[in-house]
């Protein structure tokens, strides 16, 4: 019955051609079918025939709702209107009055945000309508042709809900020109942008429509309180702990600190998600308990407190996931019921998916799932089979694990086997997405999380604290200072450590998205057998008891079971087989011509993955082509040695991005037109040659090597 009733789900499923919703969904409850057995009650066999129909009949209809979300997201997909600015893209010059819908953000030494076209008023007045994102230049230089109506004292900032007159460039999003490049275009449409302004001249004609507008209120609490978080702390100590606590999207760090914390497996502590919503429940929390406050009342500041730092944090789609749990969590409370985490996370899941369908294919959305169904699901699993495993080992038996003296000494243990846990089953999960999305691991991933788990939230909570006291009573700023620094620079000096370890960033080709759900589907296949295999530990005679009327002693392994093994250790074994044999694979010559703006950057790969990289591109003191463009190109080709580099003339538009890519992955040796040019990066790139001992020489005219038969 089990099988027919997936056949017809799936078969609904299927009546229409699904989008990126669909597909998403029909994996999501493909995975919840293969777990059933975990949700379903250990005597199933009592269950009567009405029970078990309506059973089948709720699969049945999950499975038909795939036609539904898709014709959803279909419907809820943006278009530009008629009138949209995006139908004048692209202009060489025009000037607009726009209205900031979006807190900006300074990035490589310009203001972004998102604006609302209001009106256009060169090359001739007309009414605009869409949205748009803006890159505004931090420095303000008027010349000769500037519009008379622009000459204006220039806003040190622009803030959310300022009526701007902006003159610049117009564009229509590009999608991704360069292999491992975000698609902006793809990403952006999605939200209603479907152009972008650099502006290199503006003005402010108004601020905000309302004072007691939230999102304005709440721009501003974020910026007062990144200010009493930066007191007296370094520029990069300063944006760390923003983003630390509010998110690299709302507080942006350096390159460098950005590329450290990807590298070893942490991106997810610069992007703000569950982790802060939990600990600032918690704090308000307690903060109300100990003030004797009704529960009522506590519950109300809780929420409150959730709602204005997920719009401080930007309403990113992993923040309104936890969000919606926590107030959903809240709620239970106040009825005096009890929610279980993973209906929690479903119903949350489920709102945004119904409000915006879109954000099914976000990324933060799909690691903030992960980790927290692999933290609802598997850390418990985990625990329990360390325990029993260690148990085994030690020859501990049950008795002695009950014991008072027992109980009093375990209780640091327990503490430590959490902090162990929890890293580990968000890891486990969100590993095959990394690898398919970008191809990068960490052999270091596991402890760098260990390491950071306890320092971040301490800092949270620190960050909190200081932020909350430090907006009311300015002089609590001063102590940022001698309560942060330790502990940022702890942070900082042990993540750096791990980096220069051998194996701290593995980069390979992206898995294709198939061996993302043969893993997946590996792990769901796992998961009933381990749990029958290792049951809960017994802690007390009252768990006990319980323990013997249903029947969770371990028990021996069926065939059913062995067969689920099989499938789970084929499922994650083939995708790495087929890795190893597209390596070894003979293929074709490519040619790649990476854009790189100003400059040049080719790369060439022989049959046999032998890779020549002529030139990288530019760098300068906001961006550099060698990380940003040639390095995730190189390593989505899988490149991972550089047989020939090839400097054709040392201008920074061509050496500039060389630099970063000679850092990270290994060059066996370099060819230079040898021409004389007395630049601080060239004179660098040279120190790093001798350095290094990579074998350099001086190419002339009818140079000529061999590489792989090329």
């Amino acid at each position: 019955m089990n099988l027919i009733s997936f056949t017809i789900g799936w078969a609904a499923g299927c009546a229409v051609p699904a989008a990126s919703w669909g597909v998403w969904l029909s994996l999501l409850l493909l995975g919840l079918a293969l777990i059933h057995p975990l949700l379903r009650p250990r005597n199933a066999s009592r269950i009567s025939p009405n029970r078990e129909i309506g059973n089948h009949l709720t699969w049945i209809l999950l499975f038909s709702a795939v036609p539904l979300g898709s014709a959803w997201q279909q419907s809820r997909i943006p278009r530009p209107a008629p009138e949209d600015l995006s139908r004048l893209a692209p202009w060489r010059q025009i000037q607009l009055q726009v209205r900031v819908i979006s807190d900006p953000v300074a990035v490589r030494g310009a203001w972004h945000y998102q604006a609302r076209a209001e009106l256009g008023v060169f090359p001739q007045p007309r009414r605009l309508a869409g949205k748009l994102a803006v890159i505004q230049e931090a420095d303000n230089a008027s010349g000769p042709n500037e519009p008379a109506t622009a000459n204006a004292t220039v806003p040190k900032r622009p803030r959310y809900g300022d009526l701007l007159l902006l003159t610049g460039r117009l564009r229509q999003v590009a999608g991704p020109r360069n292999p491992g490049e975000p698609d902006l275009a793809a990403r952006w449409s999605k939200q209603g942008i479907f152009c972008r302004l650099h502006a290199l001249r503006w003005q402010k004609l108004a601020s905000s429509t309302s004072k007691f507008d939230p999102l304005l209120i709440a721009s501003v609490l974020k910026e007062r309180a990144v200010t009493v978080l930066g007191t007296g702390l370094a520029e990069q100590e300063r944006a760390l702990i923003g983003s630390l606590i509010f998110g690299a999207a709302a507080v942006p760090v350096a390159r460098e600190t950005r590329e450290l914390f990807a590298d070893l497996g942490l991106a997810h502590a610069l992007a703000a998600s569950g982790m802060q919503i939990t600990l600032l429940l918690q704090l308000v929390l307690v903060a109300g308990r100990a003030c004797k406050l009704q529960l009522s009342v506590r519950l109300i500041l809780a929420g409150s407190a959730i709602l204005l730092f997920a719009a401080m944090a930007g309403f990113e789609p992993a923040i309104l996931r936890a969000t919606v749990m926590g107030l959903a969590n809240l709620v239970a409370e106040a009825s005096g019921r009890m929610l279980m985490g993973i209906r929690a996370l479903f119903l949350a899941s489920l709102a945004l998916l119904l409000l915006q369908p879109s954000w099914i294919s976000d990324l933060g959305f799909q690691f903030s799932f992960l980790a927290t169904w692999g933290l609802l699901t598997t850390s418990k699993l985990l625990e329990t089979m360390l325990r029993r495993l260690g148990f085994y080992c030690l020859g501990v038996s049950l008795d002695f694990w009950n014991s008072r003296l027992f109980r009093w000494s375990s209780y640091l243990g327990n503490h430590l086997l959490q902090l162990l846990v929890c890293p580990l089953a968000a890891l486990i999960w969100c590993t095959p997405l990394q690898l398919t999305v970008f191809g990068q691991l960490s052999l270091w991933s596991l402890p760098a999380n260990w390491f950071a788990s306890n320092l971040i939230t301490l800092l949270t909570y620190l960050g909190f604290l200081l932020a909350g006291s430090g907006m009311i009573f300015p002089p609590v700023g001063a102590a940022s200072r001698l309560l942060l620094t330790p502990f940022l620079a702890v942070l900082q000096f042990g993540l750096q450590w791990l980096h220069q370890l051998p194996g701290a960033s593995y980069h390979i080709p992206p898995l294709p998205p198939w061996s993302a759900i043969a893993a997946y589907g590996g792990l769901c296949a796992i998961l009933p057998v381990i749990a029958r295999k290792f049951p809960p530990l017994v802690t007390s005679v009252k768990d006990q008891r319980q323990l013997i009327e249903r029947d969770v002693t371990p028990k021996k392994l069926t065939n059913h079971d062995y067969l689920r093994l099989f499938v789970a250790g084929m499922a994650l074994v083939i995708p790495v087989i087929d890795q190893l044999w597209s390596r070894q694979a003979a293929g074709v010559l490519q040619l790649l011509f990476l854009d790189v703006g100003q400059g040049d950057a080719i790369l060439l790969r022989t049959p046999h993955g032998h890779c020549v990289l002529v030139d990288a591109g530019p760098r300068n003191e906001y961006w550099d082509a060698g990380s940003a463009v040639v390095l995730p190109a190189l390593q989505r080709s899988g490149c991972t040695h550089l047989a020939l580099a090839v400097l054709t003339h040392p201008h920074a538009d061509h050496l500039g991005g060389l630099l970063s890519v000679m850092e990270k992955i290994p060059t066996s040796r370099v060819w230079d037109a040898g021409q004389p040019y007395p630049s601080a990066l060239y004179r660098q790139f040279l120190a790093s040659l001798l350095l290094t001992g990579t074998p350099f020489a001086r190419a002339w005219q009818g140079s000529s090597t061999e590489i792989d038969g090329v």
